[in-house]
This record gives C-alpha cells, structure tokens and sequence, in this order.
C-alpha cells in the first residue's frame, strides 16, 4: 500500500519547515498552516517567463481554492495571484498558473 501524503498548502508537511512564497519569492515563510485532508494532485505554479515553484501535493478543495476565479459569483478566493519573483525583481505582475505534475 502507498503511503499517504498530506496536502501541503502552505508548506506545513516539508521537512525543514519553512519554504519560499508560492515556491517563487525569496522570503521565506515562517509559520505554515496545516491541512490534514489527503493530497489528491501535485501541481507546480509556473508564469510565462519560465519561473517554477516547487512540486506540491494538493488536496482537491486546496486545488479549488488556489485555481477559483474570482470575479464569478459564489466561488472561492483565490490566494496566489501573479509572480512574487516577477514582482520582485522586474516590478511587474505576471499571472501564475497551478500545473498538474505526474
């Protein structure tokens, strides 16, 4: 049997604890919410200039909420936006997209 794997949202399941925002800023994150649904997905956020935040196990209503789109009415926020690394360093906001992972 496989080992069951945690939805890590918000970084809470990494072994060292905290992780990059989004996988893509360069400050790192110091508390981490825990979720203890089942991952159901792995995705990685990617922008069009090429930057990929690391694989993350995703339960389905994380998946939801992170992919909602918000100007429809009655659906879920969604928290990631744009590029924290494009808004870094080249003080723009390029949109993000949750890719599925095999």
């Amino acid at each position: 049997m496989a080992p069951v794997t945690r939805c890590n949202a918000y970084g809470a399941e990494n072994v060292s604890g905290a992780i990059n925002l989004g996988g893509l800023d360069t400050q790192p994150v110091i508390v981490q919410w825990p979720c203890t649904e089942q991952a159901a997905h792995r995705f990685r956020w990617t922008c069009a200039h090429g930057h990929r935040g690391p694989i993350v196990p995703l339960c389905q209503g994380h998946y939801e909420q992170f992919t909602a789109d918000a100007s429809q009415p009655f659906t879920m926020r969604r928290d990631v936006e744009f590029c924290p690394r494009c808004n870094t360093e080249d003080d723009h906001r390029c949109k993000v997209t949750l890719v599925g992972v095999s």
